[in-house]
């Protein structure tokens, strides 16, 4: 037998590592394993699969539509705290995230995974579960230009490119865009998706930084709502959606937009040689609006029909053939500021700030006959809405914490947080009742 020898080097950077200063179960993916390993187009849910305790599953691909399971140690997305550059953010109706329309692994330079609750220091709404921080890159000091794109299965394809100031005395900034195309593992589950990024460091004094960051993302697609076994077994594994027009599960009656965008200004500087400080004024955004069949996962004509009714309650007309389906919109803004100071003592260190969030949310949906140039259809409430809702969402959390020192290389943190978050909910159809509420 002949003698194989193979020459070659390790890894230099682990999927994971675990940083040397933790006080919880913490690991974190680096600049180095995002760049050489995962492509640019990825979603945030692609970069954290591999951690440890995370799981998640993108069935029409990776970094193609949102992941319809993520979880971090068992808890479920709204469940756990997510944040930008140390800022939470999350849809107003239950905290979850929309991951696709978010971040792309090219825009970001590290991404940190929290398996506890956090200390006091702590700030967003679903600490409980961990937190998924996101960190974005840093403006290079070398001026530039990088080209960058890939192609893969299912006619995948993507392009971005960058552009570095270097250092000027307008600060280093970057401006980042890519646009992706894909006809999608799932049949007729098309997908397209634009994404920017700008992002400047200014330096106005030695110990006192300005940052300003924008970023837009766009994401368009037909979006499928799962099959059954059978269709399955039918259609195969991959199956999405159909192309046949008289059935529910035709592709395009299922249209859907994802819009976002998440902006800030930061300063931070250093006020007295033992006092920093860093204050975060941001706004955020986010709409889903979309149109869908019923039951886009109906493959049987049989389950078609629309019936028009009167405000009186009485059926006006039947179409026993018509698509039925609905149009909906959801879309919030949030205002926040997050003020963090830290005091360095010789035993201790103090830490102490404020994280305050205003969120304006709006969400309807109504009934429509697809077949007949998407109408509404009034119920038998004599409207076509189903639920039509505003709320504003205000939070609150000062806190207060140590960590104390009491030799060297141990740390011990008590700590304090309050959190007031209040909801001022106006709905001129409620979801459940059908009827006006207002409540706090």
């Amino acid at each position: 037998m002949e003698n194989l020898t193979v020459l070659g080097h390790a890894a230099r950077i682990a999927p994971a590592t675990v940083p040397l200063d933790i006080t919880e179960p913490t690991s974190k993916t680096q600049s180095g394993f995002l760049s050489n390993n995962i492509i640019p187009l990825a979603s945030i849910d692609d970069i954290i699969r591999f951690q440890p305790s995370v799981y998640s599953q993108n069935p029409n691909g990776p970094g193609m539509g949102k992941a319809e399971a993520m979880s971090l140690r068992g808890f479920q997305d709204g469940q756990y705290n997510m944040t930008f550059d140390g800022i939470p953010f999350g849809d107003a109706s239950d905290l979850h995230h929309t991951t696709s329309s978010l971040f792309i692994s090219h825009f970001l330079g590290e991404a940190q995974i929290d398996r506890g609750p956090g200390t006091g220091s702590t700030i967003g709404n679903a600490t409980f579960g961990g937190t998924m921080g996101f960190m974005s890159k840093t403006p290079s000091a070398k001026r530039g230009v990088s080209l960058y794109g890939t192609y893969g299965s299912f006619n995948t394809r993507a392009g971005g490119i960058k552009f570095d100031s270097g250092k000027t005395r307008f600060g280093r900034a970057f401006l980042d865009m890519q646009h992706e195309e894909t006809n999608g593992y799932l049949t007729n589950s098309a997908e397209r998706r634009s994404n920017l990024m700008f992002k400047d460091v200014i330096d106005l004094a030695p110990e006192t930084t300005l940052t300003f960051e924008t970023t837009y993302n766009k994401e368009w697609q037909y979006t499928t709502q799962g099959a059954t076994l059978a269709e399955y077994a039918k259609y195969g594994k991959n199956y999405g959606l159909c192309n046949d027009p008289s059935k529910q599960c035709y592709y395009g009656y299922n249209p859907s937009t994802y819009t976002s965008d998440f902006d800030y200004v930061s300063l931070k500087s250093r006020l007295a040689s033992w006092l920093t400080m860093e204050n975060q004024l941001y706004t955020s955004g986010f709409e889903h609006d979309y149109t869908e069949s019923t039951d886009a996962s109906q493959t049987s004509t049989a389950a078609n029909g629309v019936t028009f009714d009167n405000s009186a309650g009485k059926k006006v007309a039947t179409y026993a053939n018509d698509i039925p389906g609905k149009h909906a919109d959801a879309k919030f803004r949030s205002y926040g500021d997050t003020l963090r100071f830290k005091a360095h003592t010789s035993y201790s260190d103090i830490l102490f700030g404020v994280w305050a969030d205003v969120q304006k949310d709006r969400r309807y949906t109504y009934a429509l006959d697809l077949s007949k140039n998407a109408i509404p259809v009034p119920s038998k409430t004599g409207s076509a809405y189903s639920y039509d809702i505003s709320d504003l969402n205000t939070t609150v959390q000062p806190y207060l914490e140590f960590d104390i020192h009491p030799w060297k290389g141990a740390v011990i943190k008590p700590g304090v947080k309050y959190s007031m978050f209040t909801r001022d909910y106006d709905a001129t159809i409620n979801k459940s009742t059908k009827v006006p509420m207002k409540d706090t």
